[in-house]
């Protein structure tokens, strides 16, 4: 959580906190376990930049307190989709839950009751990009990322 302690222009230079072994491995205090290659730490930053200030999801957990790990559970390594479904339902709730809660939403159609049940959740809420109408292949419905006040 040190992370949230710092100025965004402090973290402009991940090694200016991390230090990296002679061998290009960097290390994390907080997460021993987790390990990265020095050249990996650009990519990394991206999706920590866009966590702290984009108009995306992760931008939207950050505002609520969660840390990357509060979604993925080795921000290091590429995420299965099946992982980030997990830790959406932990919050969010499974479907049912989603369905009685977007049951009065603004659009005619409730955009959690579909006609594709298993239908993950990463299909159109992305953490790291915009949001897409998965629906809109087919359909006309209209859905947008839910703002603040939806």
């Amino acid at each position: 959580m040190a992370h949230l302690q710092k100025d965004p222009k402090t973290m402009n230079n991940c090694l200016s906190c991390h230090v990296a072994a002679k061998t290009g491995q960097v290390s994390f205090p907080s997460y021993p376990s987790m390990k990265a290659e020095k050249g990996d730490m650009q990519v990394k930053l991206t999706f920590f930049n866009s966590w702290l200030q984009s108009a995306n999801l992760d931008n939207a957990h950050m505002k609520k307190g969660i840390y990357c790990l509060g979604c993925h559970t080795n921000y290091m390594d590429d995420l299965e989709a099946t992982e980030t479904q997990e830790r959406c339902i932990k919050c969010h709730g499974n479907y049912d839950d989603l369905i009685k809660l977007t049951a009065t939403s603004r659009y005619e159609k409730n955009p959690h009751k579909s006609h594709y049940p298993d239908l993950s959740c990463d299909v159109c809420h992305h953490g790291h990009k915009e949001f897409t109408d998965y629906c809109a292949k087919c359909h006309q419905f209209g859905y947008q990322a839910p703002k603040k006040n939806q």
